[in-house]
């Protein structure tokens, strides 16, 4: 029994060692690509390192109910905008924490709403994911999309009344249900993707907005720093984004990546890149939410 419960030791220490070295070697081949292209930010060792897919999904027919609104305009937009300042930003969590589970749409959803419920209550309140993931009909582990049309039917569970676990568990339809969104949109025209101004005027007049990105090898591997690898075009990944820098053209995204990633969490993203097109695609497709207590 002892030698059997050594050898399976030694094995997962095998296992555990492989996959450091590939781990290694990607965080390696990205350094020095980093110094080939010029890239501005830090690579390093994240919880996503290797990983490019997060599990966005989207059905064939999703612009049949879909609703486009172009954002109110704004007299003095500022050049410089981060909804934390304002204490309306909930907090980090991790879309692979206990194992891997493509629910970044989930945690992109839910962080958004937290944003609209606290910017008119004060309190931001800590919603569950794991609710979207095992009782919507938006996604799963699997992926899924924007589901605020969830939480205007439904209304949100809290993380204390359904914990994450990262599994296509049953719904847990005795939970709480509280806050419930008053309503939702697109950013921009059915007909185009939102423009810069339009994103920017949306975060300001709604909160965090939810949008979709092409995440890579780089953006799983970013540490810190304004990320300007824009290197990706097949979107996978769902985040939100808190705020924006005109001084030097930076998005400010809140991930899903645990604490380890990035800067605690969030990212600096250059918004377009050298050819002015959207830097990986960030934020092609973008929704709001309102809460109206």
């Amino acid at each position: 029994m002892k030698l059997r419960a050594i050898l399976a030791l030694s094995a997962l220490a095998v296992a555990v060692s492989a996959q450091a070295q590939t781990k290694s070697e990607i965080i390696s081949e990205l350094r020095n690509e980093a110094v080939t292209k010029g890239w501005t930010f830090e690579v390093g060792d994240t919880p996503m390192v290797g990983r490019t897919d997060f599990g966005f999904r989207r059905s064939a027919d999703w612009k049949k109910a879909a609703r486009w609104v172009v954002p109110p305009d704004v007299a003095d937009l500022p050049w410089k905008w981060d909804w934390r300042d304002a204490g309306i930003v909930g907090p980090i969590r991790d879309q692979a924490s206990p194992v891997y589970c493509g629910s970044c749409w989930a945690h992109g959803t839910a962080a958004a709403f937290e944003g609209a419920i606290a910017l008119k209550t004060g309190h931001v309140p800590s919603i569950s994911p794991q609710q979207l993931v095992s009782c919507s009909s938006y996604g799963t582990c699997g992926g899924g999309d924007f589901a605020f049309g969830f939480y205007r039917n439904t209304g949100a569970n809290y993380e204390s009344d359904f914990p994450y676990v990262a599994d296509d568990v049953n719904c847990n339809r005795q939970a709480a249900q509280h806050e419930k969104a008053a309503q939702w949109g697109y950013v921009g025209d059915s007909r185009r993707e939102p423009s810069i101004d339009e994103l920017k005027r949306a975060i300001y007049t709604y909160g965090p907005v939810a949008v979709t990105v092409a995440s890579s090898r780089s953006w799983g591997a970013y540490k810190g720093g304004i990320y300007n690898a824009c290197d990706s075009y097949s979107i996978n990944h769902i985040v939100a984004i808190v705020g924006w820098n005109d001084e030097d053209g930076t998005w400010i995204v809140k991930n899903s990546h645990g604490t380890q990633f990035g800067e605690q969490g969030y990212m600096r993203t250059k918004r377009v890149d050298s050819r002015g097109n959207k830097c990986n695609g960030i934020g092609e497709s973008a929704a709001w939410v309102v809460y109206n207590p």
